[in-house]
């Protein structure tokens, strides 16, 4: 299932209350700690939740250890949510598949599939992917590569279905 950005918002208010703002480019520009500053003082928080892997400001310069520091300095909690593995749960949040580019090389005399740095893998665990219109399963290994399980040549981008298992 495929949520609207209403119905993400939804969802989350069920949980608590959630501020939104639209993002555009002055506010992108805006540094780590006015950002904080901005939110802390409209909204009053209490509370921050966010990924573990959450970057905010100008050219994501601020990560969940600047939201932490930054929490005890305007006086709200920070909830970090840890990464599972949820592929479903992730792609129905994000309107759309998690697509990773890739490119092959060789590990241990395999081909392996590896994503560029400071892109985020799922899990490791076993996924039903698809690549270039083929459904395949992979594996993502704790050292971040990606094993299909059959051999493949080519394959520039990876989208993620849903985890196996």
């Amino acid at each position: 299932m495929i949520m609207t950005d209403g119905e993400r918002l939804a969802a989350l208010e069920r949980l608590a209350p959630v501020a939104a703002e639209r993002l555009d480019r002055q506010f992108a520009a805006t540094e780590p700690e006015d950002f904080v500053r901005h939110m802390a003082e409209k909204y009053r928080m209490g509370a921050a939740v966010a990924g573990f892997n959450y970057t905010f400001g100008s050219r994501g310069a601020g990560n969940m250890d600047t939201l932490r520091r930054l929490g005890g300095k305007y006086g709200f909690e920070v909830y970090e949510i840890p990464e599972r593995g949820d592929i479903a749960g992730a792609n129905a949040m994000l309107g759309h598949e998690l697509e990773l580019s890739c490119k092959e090389t060789s590990q241990n005399g395999r081909v392996v599939l590896k994503v560029a740095d400071g892109l985020v893998l799922p899990a490791p665990g076993r996924y039903i992917t698809e690549a270039e219109g083929r459904r395949l399963v992979c594996g993502v290994s704790p050292d971040g590569s990606i094993e299909p399980e059959e051999p493949l040549r080519g394959i520039k981008k990876l989208r993620f279905i849903d985890r196996i298992g």
